[in-house]
């Protein structure tokens, strides 16, 4: 999963992301 997408996905550490959010 790349950074800064537009949909809530986990990153690399198993946290949501919204918006690509660290």
């Amino acid at each position: 999963m790349a950074t800064g997408n537009r949909w809530t996905a986990m990153d690399d550490n198993g946290r949501l992301t919204d918006g690509g959010e660290l």
